[in-house]
């Protein structure tokens, strides 16, 4: 092997190059600069976090329950809703509620990612402009 320091003519420049200068041919490029390829993002952990199978589970457990008190709950009453009364299956009074409870949640987490996301683009755009 040879150190930089030998004369065998093939010497190796040590130093940065200025900001916005290309390296120079055979050398390799500096990271964060023009032209040389983006630094390797640092390594994560592949897969699903046992949170989110924890919650899946758990929603799964949550379903369960209500199909099984809906389907256990099948005697008509009246309801009365903005003033009218209508004989329905407690059953189905209760999927009612179910999906819209479903719906508003669904909705409200809707309303929530979007600002989220609007947020992170400001970061971003603002981020770029440095």
């Amino acid at each position: 092997m040879t150190s930089p320091d030998s004369s065998s003519g093939n010497r190796i420049d040590y130093t940065r190059p200025q900001s916005g200068q290309a390296p120079a041919p055979g050398q390799p490029p500096v990271p964060n600069q023009p032209g040389s390829p983006p630094a390797p993002a640092p390594s994560r952990r592949g897969g699903v976090p046992w949170t989110t199978y924890a919650i899946t589970i758990l929603a799964f457990i949550l379903i369960l329950i209500v199909v099984v008190f809906i389907t256990q709950n099948t005697t008509h009453i009246p309801i009365k809703f903005f003033g009218k009364t209508k004989y329905e299956s407690v059953a189905s009074a209760l999927a009612g509620s179910a999906v819209v409870g479903l719906v508003a949640g669904l909705l409200l987490g809707l309303v929530t990612q979007i600002r989220v996301r609007r947020e992170l683009r400001a970061y971003r755009k603002a981020d770029r402009n440095r």
